[in-house]
């Protein structure tokens, strides 16, 4: 061990982490990353605020393994140290930040030894000296335990902040007491409250940075170097065609682009109908699996393309649940008549359509032809509160966006997610001339946004009354409220 030990001191370890990251652990950080893992070495505090495919799960999980590196017995130190990794939600640590760290022990040039296992690494198999890495789901109960454990070196990394709880993260930050104890904070700033958001405008940042205290640090996707360069210089980061992608599909104004590819808090949040936040949230509930599929109250939802590129959008609801997404080019009406049929007939559900200018032609022929109950939205109709909002869309926008902000909604993983979380974010408020809330749109028309908003009309319509249709000089009437079956 002599010798080894001769060659981590060379790396002028714990002096230069970012060199010794190079050349033990074998791992090539770009600027930015050594940045971070400077400053977490040199600042109690550290919160990170970037975008995505920066690398930054990766960078956090080679900060964790360092940490252990530097005050292990290969340095002579028969102290305590811990490293705590805590994020929203355990198994995504598990598949995430725990495989990076696993990679990075088996293929280190110099053997930390220990016992690394399933989800902790102890540096000793009898736990003497108390130096391990352990990952914690954020529950209040997994916090208490945390703040028993005491060592002297200490390091507490918080991954994807913007979705654990503000009190979890300052209970984090309390538990970093000891004299040589520091905090890693990283997330997309998808937040403009809370305390990730407080931290990065706290009014007194330069003085606390200037004390070695708090080192705030932003990373855009525009500055990895894959992107910078246009060559993929670090595989499986940003590069110059994604982001170009990034920016046809949200549009650089939009704070789904601020947020995830420019790093920045959105500037335009306070104008969003719906919070990226509340966005973000109902696509982890429907990762997590919390609200399930109410069969009395499903609904299938489409909104017809306009023009170009755009896609013919089916969407269905089971209460709460988002449970399908479909999209597809429809270049005639009779395309999209029999996609609409035919999704129908699969999915079941009360049907509704924009019946707004394309969509006028298939309403009608779903309704007279097809014996459809479908009902249709036109969004400049007006609302039932028409002092207050400008047109139908915008009333039930606004009842949306409350719906998104209590949690009441869950979008689960699909092909076509991420575009429904960028229309959903690209919606502005406004106010028209007499003063009343009005929705503004996106430049890219939010066809996935729109397909949703008449999905949650449909819901929140009181009563589907009757359909009633004529034939051969009689009327045939129905409840819309039975369902597909005729």
């Amino acid at each position: 061990m002599t010798d080894d030990r001769e060659i981590l001191l060379a790396a002028d370890f714990p002096h230069n982490p970012a060199l010794f990251i190079n050349k033990i652990l074998g791992k090539h950080l770009w600027s930015k990353q050594i940045d971070v893992v400077n400053s977490v070495w040199k600042y109690r505090q550290t919160y990170v605020a970037s975008g995505n495919s920066v690398g930054k799960t990766y960078v956090s999980a080679v900060i964790a393994l360092a940490f252990e590196y530097c005050f292990s017995p290969l340095f002579g130190y028969n102290g305590d140290t811990q490293v705590i990794i805590v994020g929203s939600k355990f198994e995504n640590l598990s598949k995430q930040i725990w495989a990076e760290i696993r990679a990075a022990y088996g293929n280190s040039k110099y053997p930390l030894g220990g016992d690394m296992r399933a989800h902790d690494f102890f540096i000793d198999a009898n736990r003497r000296p108390k130096s391990w890495i352990s990952i914690f789901g954020s529950k209040k109960e997994n916090v208490e335990k945390v703040q028993g454990y005491h060592a002297e070196n200490t390091l507490i990394i918080i991954e994807e902040a913007s979705g654990v709880e503000d009190e979890i993260i300052e209970g984090l930050e309390s538990c970093a007491v000891s004299e040589n104890a520091h905090v890693l904070c990283i997330a997309n700033p998808i937040r403009i409250s809370g305390f990730f958001y407080n931290r990065f405008n706290d009014p007194h940042n330069d003085e606390l940075k200037a004390s070695c205290e708090r080192n705030c640090i932003r990373i855009s996707s525009l500055e990895v170097p894959n992107v910078v360069l246009g060559e993929e210089k670090y595989p499986g980061l940003a590069t110059r065609v994604w982001v170009e992608d990034q920016k046809r599909k949200y549009g650089e104004g939009s704070a789904y682009y601020q947020a995830r590819v420019l790093g920045q808090f959105p500037q335009n949040a306070e104008n969003c109908l719906i919070p990226l936040e509340a966005i973000e949230e109902a696509a982890r509930k429907g990762d997590e699996q919390v609200i399930h599929a109410d069969e009395d109250d499903r609904i299938v939802a489409m909104d017809i393309a306009r023009q170009g590129k755009d896609q013919s959008v089916i969407i269905g609801m089971a209460g709460d649940l988002v449970t399908n997404i479909l999209a597809r080019h429809t270049p005639d009406s009779t395309v999209a008549i029999d996609l609409f049929w035919t999704a129908w007939k699969d999915w079941g559900g009360k049907p509704a359509i924009d019946e707004n200018g394309l969509g006028g032609t298939p309403y009608d022929i779903l309704r007279r032809f097809k014996r459809m109950p479908v009902r249709g939205f036109i969004a400049q109709r007006a609302a039932k509160n028409n002092e207050r909002f400008a047109n139908l869309k915008a009333e039930m926008g606004w009842s949306l966006r409350e719906r998104f902000i209590d949690g009441m909604i869950a979008i689960p993983p699909s092909e076509h997610r991420d575009r429904l979380k960028a229309d959903l974010a690209g919606w502005l408020i406004d106010t028209d001339t007499k003063g009343r809330t009005k929705i503004v749109d996106p430049s890219r028309s939010p066809d996935f946004g729109d397909a949703l908003l008449i999905a949650h009309w449909c819901q929140q319509s009181s009563g589907l009354g009757q359909l009633e249709i004529e034939m051969g000089g009689k009327t045939l009437s129905r409840s819309l409220n039975k369902g597909p079956a005729w």
